[in-house]
């Protein structure tokens, strides 16, 4: 059975439990535990881990799913508490400069991946397994457009800032014999797209999903 804790979201209704714009997940399954995301500080990964009981020394892995800071801000909680190396997933774009049109301030990862001692990056663009039945999608290709909101961010190359797609955005797929759960970052690709991936990559139907889904500019309907 896989089980998962919400470490850093939002909202809250639990006493004791910090929100924080951002998402962090604990994953425990059969064979492994890790986490995907970090939320955008390492004070609110550690209190809220502490409070719900997960000791964040036992991650086997762990998974960024895009390099925005509300995602990766508490890398460095994890990399402070790991009693053993282990791996961090990522695309590689994942660490360039970013930056948000709406406020014109950087969005991007808030310190240097090369500074870290206990996580050693595994960047990766192609669809992979990281443990057993736990994969990761790969680049989300973009066969519907209408359901992506490409307007708001920016990245700088060669000196230049262009329109950010965040092309780095990743999602988890823990697979079960009658199926397939998603776990999303923020769905920056566009839901159906990344719905879309695990169906071809796993060739199963989808049981659920968890995590962002940046559908607020979009109708209801």
């Amino acid at each position: 059975m896989t089980k998962v804790k919400v470490l850093v979201e939002n909202k809250t209704q639990t006493p004791g439990i910090l929100a924080e714009h951002g998402l962090s997940l604990w994953i425990e399954t059969e064979n492994v535990n890790f986490i995907f995301d970090f939320g955008p500080s390492e004070k609110t990964i550690i209190l809220n881990a502490q409070t719900l009981g997960v000791d964040l020394s036992q991650a086997d892995f762990a998974v960024l799913s895009h390099g925005h800071y509300d995602h990766a801000g508490g890398i460095p909680a994890l990399d402070k508490t790991a009693k053993k190396t282990i791996p961090l997933f990522l695309h590689p774009q994942s660490a360039v400069k970013r930056y948000s049109k709406r406020h014109s301030s950087s969005i991007g990862i808030p310190f240097e991946l090369k500074n870290l001692k206990k996580l050693y990056p595994i960047f990766t663009k192609e669809p992979r397994q990281a443990a057993p039945n736990i994969w990761l999608s790969g680049e989300i290709p973009r066969w519907r457009k209408e359901f992506i909101d490409e307007s708001l961010y920016l990245i700088d190359e060669k000196n230049q800032q262009l329109p950010d797609t965040v092309i780095d955005e990743i999602a988890l797929f823990i697979e079960e014999p009658d199926g397939f759960w998603i776990i999303s970052g923020c769905a920056h690709p566009g839901l159906v797209n990344l719905i879309e991936t695990g169906k071809k990559l796993l060739n199963k139907k989808v049981k659920g999903l968890l995590g962002g889904t940046h559908l607020a500019h979009l109708s209801p309907k």
